[in-house]
């Protein structure tokens, strides 16, 4: 049956059809490669960022604790925001923060366990970022003025007690563990990023790679 429907058509008729096909094929290949690698050079770009990120909210937080600059708590706020969406595009695809609304797709494979490794860094980085935007600097406390007279104290009794603000333990401590930590986070975001450029340079191979067999054999 095959046989009857094939000679309906020339041999011209059919090596148009054949070449048509072969052209559409390597056409959808070539372009779904070549969306790939666009996709995993702009999350190169995403997971430099981030990397910057990381360390810039740990000199942010210093200036702030240090200082009680107001200024540099909201750019501390903007950078963890900021952070925190990236990481969440790279890990399950969307709509990136920062990035004038372009998309990713979800992290592949070859990447994911750098996902998590960075994940693993980040959530108690993060969650002492927040002690910092939270928590206020300083701490009020009272302590018992000895040196008033007992006449005086009599009469006014508040005078007895005297208001001392000490600086928030806490927040020290977060800011300690920040700055012990950022060489963990920049390491975890530097080996994303290299992960990103392997997994581009590989799917580069294989687009130069396949266009060379498939004009072959066209």
């Amino acid at each position: 049956m095959i046989d009857k429907y094939l000679k309906q058509f020339t041999i011209k008729q059919i090596i148009f059809w054949i070449g048509g096909i072969l052209t559409a094929t390597m056409l959808f290949t070539v372009l779904t490669l070549l969306g790939l690698y666009q996709n995993e050079s702009l999350e190169v770009d995403i997971s430099s960022r981030n990397a910057m990120l990381s360390q810039r909210m740990v000199l942010l937080s210093n200036i702030y604790v240090n200082t009680g600059e107001k200024e540099n708590l909201n750019s501390l706020k903007e950078a963890l925001d900021l952070y925190d969406g990236s990481l969440l595009a790279m890990k399950h695809g969307g709509t990136v923060p920062g990035f004038d609304g372009k998309r990713i797709r979800p992290a592949s494979d070859r990447v994911d366990d750098y996902i998590e490794r960075v994940e693993e860094v980040w959530k108690p980085f993060r969650n002492h970022l927040r002690i910092i935007l939270e928590e206020p600097l300083t701490t009020s406390n009272y302590t018992f003025n000895m040196n008033i007279p007992l006449d005086t104290a009599m009469l006014d009794s508040v005078g007895l007690l005297s208001k001392v603000d000490e600086e928030n333990v806490t927040i020290r401590n977060s800011l300690t563990y920040l700055e012990k930590t950022s060489e963990d986070m920049l390491k975890v975001n530097q080996d994303l990023v290299k992960a990103y450029v392997n997994d581009a340079v590989e799917i580069e191979y294989q687009i130069t790679r396949f266009i060379f067999i498939a004009t072959f054999l066209y």
